[in-house]
């Protein structure tokens, strides 16, 4: 296309030196040499003004002229510009487009430009970046002084007068220049942008990974640079180019503020692109904040793009910069590939075929939005058989436009077998590549490779599946699950893929449709442990507990040792949420003897002891993984819980208090804490472990009930009352809070608010015995007071007028001894009073001893998040372009799992039956019960405290 052939430097000519002959620092030096002047000064444009074509010139029946002008950048260098315009002008001020061109190149480059320009209407501003071309400025900065020169271009033409909209047009170093310069417009202007749109051809990502992509490329071709010199000319550079250049080349990262940039764009890519892979373009549409579109075109990063691709560009720019339709000349469409003062010949090729998507909308003319498409339509195109057509313009009811579809729409070439074979290879590469950058960590540039192999080889299900598992470790279990069933549809029988599938489905709420993958994975692999691990666990979540019993069996089956301790213990928690604790604790039990510091399952058979009853093993296991890991809170808390029902109770606080000093905000652990010290006679010191609680978390209503208690043991009867009022403020439904509530109004003569509270105890529990038995007693007590009133009206004479009433003797009513039924509780040390079934109650009334309070004993156990453990999230390397070989074994993390954190109660009741049970919002993984029986309490209770 015309007379321009620059072309920008990739830095990768081949130069064999004799590695016989040269020293190690020679090489080293020379590596690094060769990176600073690919930097900072790559080989200047050399042209004559002359190559810039005629000053005056007709296209398409109109004359046009071009004008060079002169401009000063921020640091005093003069910018040798061209700009081209129509000299009967259908407005004053007209769209323009200010072209960028790439390292190592110049204005001239705005040539391959000027025909389709013209031809939509624009004029065409190109000018030679400071360091290139005529322009002064010894260095290029590829990307970060250069926006700055733009920003002068800009204020340029925007006080010319002469232009209504602008869009800047840049290809390599000038897209970048184009994205960093949106950030800083944006930032200066305060989002009022001063350019209305862009077109970024083949930009990189970030400069870094580009020179270690050209490093790793140029080995292939004989350049040996060694690793060792890459990485130190990288950690070396930035502070060389600083100094000479006075640009930080870790700053050259668009990658990491493309998200900010909103202005409409149009990336464009080259499938064969071996300089900057097309990778970069697709990161950076990706990450791209504003509306974006994406369209491939054929050839290298220098080729010279289509006719096909112009007219797409065109079609752009002429919707962004609100340009008439009728401004177009559809005549000069077949000459985008030519100057517009040398139009082609007859015969002559109009350049490359553009090639685009199949199925790209026609009314959007630009190519495609990854809304509307999943991946770009795989930019390998044609080199894997298939067949694509250039995106047409915007559809129109006029012939004018019907011409210009017809005119764009032509075949892509079918590759040859040695381009088919080259495809194959690029793709495999940067899929180990992956691999590699995944295990070192750096996920992003993991996800870059992948996306790239994917740009060679659309049907590379190992680079999807990979790519699957880079985005779940990066957090995007969307995209994610798109990859992983996208690998399904190249390879339905992928079994690891429809395990993994399932688990991201499993983390986003699709248990269900998680189920049907696992069994998936089965179908195509029976012997995969993994997915029937991860189909117990699915299938457990969902209460389907016989179904993911049997499922474990037949992993631990499967395995050749008699199972691994991670399936043994999650066998185990199914077991006990099926009510086998026996078998549970058997199971744990095989867990701990496969991996004593399998800590999980210690855990949970220190749990399950307790529940049994066995409360000397459990304390033991508690010990034991204290021992090992002495800064766990939880176990810590478990034990002071176990000890407190063994009625060790300065062992038990000791547990409490090492347990808060680990974890402070735990509230159970000091409403526990707070048990033990009440229990112990220390009743300011529980006061202070409620508050503590209570400072954690205000809502807790059982530490204000335990609070509550604690005043009244104290005669406190007021702070008894906000604390009670305060805690059914939090739980509506707590009958033993309004009973005790109830009780301190009782006691503070205010029988009408007594009466209320037991009422509404009565109402949440009908069976109360404690709150019926104390609501008959007030009742008694406002039916003596009301006889008592009348009593007292009686004896009253009719008054006299202007004198008050004499009261000849007022009669003073003793409290009479209440029967059997109204007695007050009397507290006995030894025998704590409790309601019988079959006869009155002993107590209708709480007691105010200080030794017979009511608590609520909460009883934390081990929460054991359930990871991935089973998600065999395997990667596929290839060490060459042939069949691909599975060299990665499935890693299988611990599996843990979740208990339920529940909260026992001692309740203000009589029976122990009675007492509810608090249990926490039911959780994914497997969850158990945390059942304690009548006389576990009764153990902590049974001497010297009453019920009521």
């Amino acid at each position: 296309m015309g007379g321009s052939s620059s072309k920008e430097s990739d830095g990768n000519e081949e130069h064999n030196p004799d590695s016989s002959s040269m020293s190690y620092w020679s090489i080293m030096r020379q590596g690094y040499d060769e990176l600073v002047n690919a930097i900072i000064r790559p080989p200047r444009a050399e042209y004559d003004v002359e190559r810039l074509g005629p000053t005056c010139f007709t296209f398409c029946g109109r004359t046009y002229r071009r004008t060079d002008l002169v401009l000063v950048n921020p640091r005093g260098l003069a910018l040798q510009c061209s700009h081209w315009e129509p000299v009967d002008r259908p407005e004053e001020a007209l769209p323009c487009v200010v072209f960028m061109h790439g390292n190592s190149s110049a204005r001239l480059e705005g040539l391959n430009q000027l025909s389709v320009c013209l031809g939509y209407g624009f004029t065409l501003f190109a000018f030679d970046c400071a360091g290139s071309g005529k322009s002064e400025g010894k260095y290029v900065s590829l990307g970060w002084f250069e926006k700055d020169d733009l920003r002068i271009v800009v204020d340029h033409l925007r006080g010319s007068g002469t232009t209504s909209s602008i869009a800047v047009w840049g290809r390599s170093m000038g897209a970048v220049t184009g994205l960093l310069y949106q950030v800083q417009d944006a930032e200066m202007r305060n989002g009022q942008m001063s350019v209305n749109a862009m077109v970024l051809d083949s930009p990189f990502a970030d400069f870094c990974q580009l020179a270690e992509e050209l490093v790793a490329k140029g080995r292939e071709r004989g350049v040996v640079v060694p690793s060792l010199v890459t990485r130190m000319a990288l950690s070396m550079l930035a502070a060389s180019v600083k100094s000479v250049a006075g640009f930080d080349i870790n700053d050259l990262c668009a990658i990491k503020c493309v998200h900010k940039c909103t202005l409409p764009a149009l990336f464009i890519c080259a499938k064969r692109d071996d300089f900057i892979g097309t990778h970069h373009t697709q990161s950076l549409h990706d990450e791209y904040g504003g509306p974006k579109f994406i369209i491939v075109a054929d050839g290298d990063h220098n080729t010279l793009r289509s006719s096909q691709s112009m007219l797409a560009v065109g079609s752009f720019l002429q919707r962004e910069l609100n340009v008439p339709k009728s401004w177009m000349m559809v005549e000069a469409v077949p000459l985008f590939a030519s100057m517009p003062w040398r139009p082609l010949g007859a015969g002559s090729n109009p350049g490359r075929t553009y090639f685009a998507a199949d199925g790209a909308v026609p009314d959007q003319g630009v190519g495609f939005s990854r809304d509307k498409v999943d991946m770009v339509h795989q930019k390998i195109g044609a080199a894997m058989g298939e067949i694509g057509y250039a995106a047409a313009p915007a559809s129109s009811s006029s012939a004018s436009s019907r011409d210009v579809a017809t005119a764009s729409k032509q075949r892509a070439p079918q590759p040859t077998f040695e381009e088919q074979q080259w495809c194959l290879d690029q793709a495999h590469y940067y899929c180990n590549r992956g691999n590699t950058l995944e295990e070192s960590g750096k996920i992003d540039a993991a996800i870059r490779a992948y996306r790239a192999a994917i740009t060679y080889h659309a049907e590379f299900h190992d680079a999807h599946y990979n790519l699957g598992i880079a985005l779940k470790n990066r957090g995007q279990v969307e995209e994610a699950i798109r990859e992983y069933r996208r690998t399904i549809e190249i390879k339905p029988n992928h079994a690891d893929a429809h395990n993994n599938l399932g688990v991201a489905l499993e983390e986003s709420g699709m248990v269900c449709d998680a189920i049907e993958a696992y069994k998936l994975a089965i179908k195509h692999n029976q012997n995969h442990s993994e997915a029937h691990c991860n189909l117990a666990d699915a299938l457990q979540s969902v209460g389907r507990i016989e179904e993911a019993i049997a499922e474990y069996h037949i992993a631990v089956a499967q395995n050749e040792n008699g199972g691994d301790s991670d399936t043994i213990n999650n066998l185990g928690v199914a077991l006990e949420a099926n009510g086998q604790i026996q078998d549970a604790i058997a199971a744990y039990t095989k867990a701990v003897e496969i991996s004593p510091r399998h800590w999980d399952a210690q855990s949970n058979l220190a749990d399950a002891l307790q529940l049994q009853g066995d409360l000397d093993r459990a304390a033991d296991v508690y010990s034991f993984i204290l021992d090992h890991n002495p800064s766990n809170a939880q176990i810590a808390s478990s034990l002071g819980n176990v000890l407190h029902a063994k009625e060790q109770h300065a062992e038990a606080l000791a547990a409490y208090e090492r347990a808060v000093k680990y974890n402070s905000s735990d509230t159970i652990t000091w409403n526990n804490m707070g048990i033990v010290l009440q229990s112990m006679g220390r009743v300011d010191r529980a006061i202070a472990a409620y508050k503590a609680a209570l400072a954690k978390d205000p809502s807790y209503s059982i530490a204000h009930y335990n609070l509550g208690v604690a005043y009244q043991s104290q005669k406190k009867l007021d702070e008894a009352i906000v604390a009670y009022r305060t805690a059914v403020k939090h739980r509506k439904c707590y009958a033993d809070a309004f009973n005790n509530l109830g009780y301190a109004l009782q006691e503070q003569g205010d029988l009408t608010g007594a009466i209320e509270s037991y009422r509404a105890a009565i109402k949440i529990r009908p069976d109360f015995a404690s709150a019926i038995a104390n609501l008959k007693h007030a009742l008694a007590e406002l039916a003596k007071a009301a006889q008592a009133a009348q009593d007292r009206r009686a004896y009253q004479r009719p008054s006299r007028a202007g004198r008050s009433p004499a009261v000849e003797g007022r009669k003073k009513h003793k409290r009479q001894a209440p029967n059997s039924h109204e007695i007050d509780f009397v507290f006995s040390p030894g025998s704590p009073s409790r309601d019988s079934d079959d006869g009155p109650a002993t107590s209708s009334r709480a007691s105010t001893s200080s030794s017979s309070a009511v608590l609520l004993l909460e009883k934390r156990q081990c929460v054991d998040g359930k990871a991935a453990g089973h998600r065999g999230h395997q990667r596929h390397h290839h060490e060459s372009s042939e069949q691909p070989t599975n060299e990665r074994s499935a890693a299988s993390a611990p599996c843990q799992r979740q208990q339920e954190q529940q909260q026992q109660q001692h309740t203000p009741q009589p029976n122990a039956a009675d007492r509810p049970t608090q249990k926490a919002p039911a959780q994914k993984s497997p969850q158990r019960a945390n059942a304690t029986t009548s006389s576990m309490f009764t153990s902590i209770f049974g001497s010297g405290w009453s019920l009521f």
